[in-house]
């Protein structure tokens, strides 16, 4: 089982800068998530 973000971080042709921030944005969102429920 996943979430299906894996197209949303990353697409070819998409820069590793581009990949790397969308990362970072659903991981802070994730975290942000987790801490409260």
């Amino acid at each position: 089982a996943g979430f299906g973000i894996g197209s949303a971080l990353y697409a070819h042709g998409r820069g590793l800068d581009d990949t790397a921030s969308r990362a970072r944005a659903f991981a802070q969102a994730w975290h942000s998530l987790s801490t409260h429920a």
